[in-house]
């Protein structure tokens, strides 16, 4: 997600904040986000990764995730990220449940709830 984020000129935060839920996880996520950056001085980073040139290198990443269906090799999502940091879901199918079934594309906007 950082890569997907730095390529559009978005703050990693931001982009994980604009690609949430609009519901009560989300809401969670986002707070958690904010309360991460701020405790580890999130601004103060230098945004722009790869800039060290010796060979001890530090950085600051972030990163949300939930237990679950979510991340294992056998769901397979296509998307595309656009300018705005917003998210369209192309195709996704989640091989575990009995109906293997690709979901259809569907656009997943800032505050919207992909189901």
């Amino acid at each position: 997600m950082d890569e997907l984020a730095y390529k559009i000129g978005m703050d990693p935060v931001a982009f994980r904040k604009k690609n949430l839920p609009d519901d009560q996880n989300g809401v969670a996520w986002i707070r958690q986000l904010d309360t991460g950056a701020k405790a580890i001085g999130w601004e103060n980073r230098n945004p722009t990764p790869g800039q060290a040139k010796t060979t001890l290198v530090r950085g600051m990443g972030c990163a949300i995730g939930a237990w679950g269906g979510g991340g294992r090799a056998q769901c397979l999502v296509d998307v595309t990220v656009k300018q705005d940091g917003s998210v369209e879901v192309l195709s996704a199918l989640r091989t575990w449940e009995p109906a293997h079934a690709p979901t259809p594309a569907r656009s997943w906007p800032k505050n919207s709830v992909w189901k």
